[in-house]
C-alpha cells in the first residue's frame, strides 16, 4: 500500500518482451470524479505504457535484406558496357527483388499517414537500382555508337558516385533517428 508520495510501489507490470517493441515505462493519471446525484463516488485511473520501437528488429528484417540486394544490383556495373541485354536482364531482376521486399516489409511496418525512415530506405533502394538500369542505356549508346573506352569510364564514375549516394543517404536517413532513440 501505498501512502506517501516516494513509499512503496504503486504499480508494477508482469510484461517482459513485446516481440518488436521496448517498454520503458508505466505511467498512471488518478481523477477523482464528483459525487454524483446519487450519491456515487467514483475514480477513473488512466495507464499509459511508454514503448519504444526495437531497432534491431528492422536492421535485421528490413534494412539489411535490402542493402544486400542494392549491393548486388551494383554488380551491373561489372558487366561491359556493350552488353546491354546482361545489364538491363540483371537491373530487371533487382528491380522485381526489391519490389518485392516493398511488400514483405510493408508488413511489418505500422499503417502510417507518413513515409517511416524504413519506407524512405525503400524508396532510395528502388530509385536507386531503377536509375542503375537507366543508365545501361546511355552508356550501352556511347560504347556502340562512339568510344567503349569513354562508355566504361563513365559506367565506371556512375557506379563510385551511385555507391556513395546511396551509402552517404541511408546515413543521413538513419544515423538521426538511432541517435534519438538512444537517448
Amino acid at each position: 500500500k501505498v501512502n506517501k508520495e516516494g513509499e512503496g510501489v504503486w504499480i508494477t507490470c508482469g510484461i517482459k518482451e513485446l516481440m518488436e517493441w521496448r517498454l520503458l515505462g508505466i505511467s498512471t493519471d488518478i481523477f477523482v470524479e464528483p459525487v454524483s446525484e446519487q450519491g456515487d463516488e467514483g475514480t477513473q485511473v488512466n495507464f499509459a505504457f511508454h514503448v519504444s520501437r526495437n531497432s534491431a528488429f528492422y536492421i535485421w528484417k528490413a534494412c539489411l535484406p535490402l542493402w544486400l540486394t542494392t549491393a548486388m544490383s551494383f554488380t551491373i556495373f561489372v558487366f561491359p558496357p556493350i552488353n546491354f541485354e546482361s545489364r538491363i536482364g540483371a537491373s530487371s531482376t533487382f528491380f522485381l527483388s526489391t519490389f518485392a521486399m516493398l511488400y514483405v516489409v510493408g508488413g511489418a511496418l505500422p499503417k502510417t499517414d507518413f513515409l517511416t525512415k524504413i519506407d524512405k530506405l525503400i524508396v532510395l533502394t528502388i530509385i536507386t537500382v531503377v536509375l542503375s538500369g537507366m543508365w545501361c542505356i546511355p552508356v550501352f549508346v556511347l560504347a556502340s555508337r562512339h568510344n567503349d573506352t569513354a562508355a566504361q569510364m563513365f559506367n565506371n564514375t556512375f557506379a563510385v558516385a551511385s555507391i556513395a549516394i546511396y551509402i552517404v543517404t541511408n546515413i543521413t536517413v538513419l544515423v538521426p533517428a538511432m541517435l534519438k532513440q538512444s537517448r
